[in-house]
């Protein structure tokens, strides 16, 4: 398995007429139906790191709700705090002594921002559990460990609290009927589906440092707040520190400190170097990077292109750019193009570009990729929706950005 792989499991949960509200997320260390968990913080803790930050709440929850186990020592830490309360339900679980007195308290606390609470496992109503009445909103009963005969009573106990009830590990259809007839609002189980896996790619810490600067970039972010992401980098500083003093900029002097590095480098020209490095990476040389290479020259190539096409204009240019040398960080990373532009602030007509090659930039790249495949025909068909440039445009400015391109590996 690909140590960069990451997974989470998530299950289907369906209201009375099976229409699908919600899923519970389930820690995954693969590609099995079960995950191994030994500690639940542990297992908590990468549910949510990888449900929203490395895979991304829209692709796992699909718009829906999602339940994800707490234990006590999670519930008590700040990591509730970065959870939206309300596409989280707050799933209790068993081992958890809802009768404390600091559990009690935080639980109000938690109820009062908004944040839904379910009761994981319940297999009786007993005393002990009357202290959370009228706070949990949500009472899971675990099939498996209730007596069918007693479940009937269980159910009715139940339904005179302010809660719904949702009935878990249904196994058949016999079971999910009956459940049904009790008057139980919620189900989960094999009958209905199996925990599905949702896998995704993590970023290595320098990538997603650069896109996180490139995202601030992009947002016109102060200096100030760039050079304090920056400072979380010396490695990158290292490398622009680098470019501007091996380019000098006309300034005639070297330079040593970091704001003197963003004043220099200007935001335009640090926007392209940090696109650049999003292929080499801060601690890696740009020389002999195949990838790095090809979406430079398809970047230098597009600005020129939309040169000839169009009147002097700077932002069409560095748009075309932009499509031009982003185009290919989905073979680098192994992720979906509509994933990653999810994460930058960039125009829809450079997303619409980069995900379905539509528009002037979008057709423009369809142009490029179909020269470097060598397809004449193809060339030639999109040719025709590109007005303003001909084939001795696309020659001149092809060696002009190979030249541009090679140049890097040097700079």
């Amino acid at each position: 398995m690909d140590a960069s792989e990451i997974f989470v499991g998530r299950q289907p949960i369906v209201d009375r007429r099976q229409k699908l509200i919600a899923f519970e997320l389930l820690f995954r260390a693969g590609h099995t139906a079960t995950g191994m968990v030994n500690d639940d913080m542990r297992a908590t803790a990468s549910v949510i790191a990888n449900s929203f930050g490395e895979i991304g709440l829209d692709k796992v929850l699909d718009g829906h709700r999602a339940f994800i186990n707490f234990s006590r020592q999670m519930l008590m830490s700040d990591l509730v705090d970065i959870l939206p309360p309300d596409k989280v339900v707050l799933e209790i679980l068993e081992t958890v002594d809802v009768g404390d007195q600091e559990i009690l308290e935080r639980l109000f606390e938690l109820k009062q921002r908004g944040f839904k609470l379910a009761l994981d496992d319940v297999i009786t109503a007993g005393p002990d559990l009357n202290a959370v009445r009228g706070v949990v909103d949500i009472i899971k009963l675990d099939l498996q460990r209730i007596a069918p005969a007693t479940l009937p009573a269980l159910v009715m106990q139940f339904k005179l609290w302010p809660v719904r009830v949702l009935a878990e590990k249904i196994d058949s259809q016999e079971q999910g009927q009956r459940c049904l007839e009790l008057g139980i609002d919620m189900f989960q189980g094999y009958y209905f589906a199996r925990p599905e896996i949702i896998s995704g790619r993590r970023l290595d810490p320098a990538r997603a440092a650069l896109l996180r600067l490139l995202a601030m970039v992009l947002s016109d972010a102060s200096d100030l707040q760039i050079e304090a992401e920056l400072k979380r980098h010396p490695q990158l500083i290292f490398n622009l520190l680098c470019i501007v003093n091996s380019v000098a900029y006309g300034t005639g002097k070297k330079v040593t400190s970091l704001r003197d590095c963003l004043v220099i480098l200007g935001r335009r020209h640090l926007q392209r170097w940090i696109q650049l490095l999003l292929y080499a990476g801060p601690d890696k040389d740009m020389a002999g990077n195949a990838l790095l290479h090809t979406a430079a020259t398809r970047a230098r190539l597009m600005e020129t292109l939309t040169q000839c096409a169009t009147r002097p204009n700077g932002e069409a240019q560095d748009r075309a750019f932009m499509v031009g040398i982003l185009s290919l960080l989905d073979v680098l990373w192994q992720i979906p193009m509509t994933d990653i532009v999810k994460q930058l602030p960039i125009e829809p007509r450079v997303a619409e570009a980069l995900t379905s090659r539509c528009g002037w930039e979008g057709k423009l790249l369809s142009l490029i990729e179909s020269k470097e495949a060598n397809d004449v025909e193809a060339v030639e068909s999109a040719f025709r929706g590109l007005q303003g440039i001909t084939l001795k445009d696309l020659i001149q400015a092809d060696f002009e950005a190979m030249i541009w391109a090679n140049q890097l590996s040097t700079t």
